[in-house]
């Protein structure tokens, strides 16, 4: 399980550890803004085609197979990165190809759920995929902070410069090689869900983990939504810093975590890799489309009002849904 949630830390960690310097390296190397959009998409572009075919990957061949060619990817894009550098090649081309190689890379996510799915059971399955999903959300907040590691870093070795451009693609290079060099040693593919913690029948139909309380999240999301619809005229950092907590740091890991338990738990025992794949792809294409909204329209209002909108649609289907996906989980349900 340790690996599991590291491979996931690392492959987050490929967006967050350059977020602070991308711009500033796209600007050095001639781009702009635009430009440093495209980047971002391109990095969602890769995503969104390698998780359905990452997830089909493991559900045909082993989870280490896959954890090593994602890995491997990854470290050819972030190679990449390095030599994008002016001092090097000095090209914007070679630093949307990294973007793009390592967002295919990094397009492991689905893998890494079905494998937590493959060794536990349904009702285990909330506890350890809300882990995964704190990891995704650690890698977002505290990756970033690496890269004031290495700002005042200027040298050359074996040719490349590297500076607080192109020292965050070192980072990314040392996640990868102990991500491969884990997974050649200490994962263990034999683990199964009867390695787990034995669950009792009793605790079992005490789980309603997919109960109307799970409607919860959106409401969250949709508190720190309104904050930033009513108050835009006069908004305080410490009022927008608390209406992204409610959005970022609680809302959203919450509603991963149900989501993808909930599906899960729906597929039951069978190879899940594709199904989660596909799941992966929404949520990447969400990221392309999304984005380009505030460019679109002129004010920021409406977009959170389509935030709401679109966290109330979905509160409001999961209430009416809810209690028949608890059902058929529950009729799957080995105690049953």
């Amino acid at each position: 399980m340790f690996m599991i949630n590291f491979v996931e830390f690392a492959a987050e960690s490929s967006r967050g550890v350059v977020l602070a310097t991308l711009f500033l390296y796209t600007k050095s190397l001639g781009g702009d803004l635009a430009f440093m959009g495209m980047l971002t998409s391109l990095f969602s572009v890769g995503r969104l085609i390698s998780s359905t075919v990452f997830g089909w990957m493991c559900d045909h061949y082993s989870f280490r197979s896959v954890y090593l060619v994602s890995s491997g990817i990854c470290l050819m894009g972030n190679v990449i990165y390095l030599i994008a550098d002016q001092h090097v090649t000095g090209s914007l081309t070679a630093l949307a190809a990294s973007r793009f190689i390592v967002g295919f890379g990094a397009g492991n996510r689905s893998v890494c759920r079905a494998d937590v799915a493959s060794i536990t059971t349904i009702n285990q399955r909330l506890t350890y995929l809300t882990m995964l999903a704190t990891v995704v959300f650690l890698g977002y907040a505290l990756t970033p902070g690496l890269g004031s590691l290495v700002a005042n870093t200027d040298t050359y070795v074996l040719g490349i410069h590297f500076n607080k451009f192109t020292s965050p693609g070192l980072i990314l290079i040392v996640f990868n090689v102990l991500t491969i060099v884990g997974m050649v040693t200490l994962y263990d593919s034999s683990v199964q869900t009867r390695d787990g913690p034995l669950e009792s029948s009793q605790d079992a139909a005490m789980k309603k983990t997919l109960s109307n309380i799970t409607t919860m999240p959106e409401r969250i999301v949709n508190v720190g939504n309104m904050m930033l619809v009513v108050m835009p005229a006069s908004l305080s950092f410490p009022q927008l810093a608390v209406a992204e907590f409610f959005v970022w740091s609680v809302g959203c890991p919450i509603t991963t975590a149900v989501v993808v338990a909930a599906f899960s738990k729906l597929l039951g025992g069978r190879p899940q890799g594709t199904l989660m794949g596909l799941l992966g792809s929404a949520a990447s294409v969400s990221r392309i489309i999304l984005p380009l909204l505030p460019a679109a329209i002129p004010t920021l209002s409406p977009v959170f009002w389509i935030n709401i909108l679109l966290c109330t649609l979905i509160a409001i289907t999961w209430k009416r849904f809810s209690g028949r996906i608890w059902l058929r989980t529950r009729s799957n349900s080995p105690a049953n």
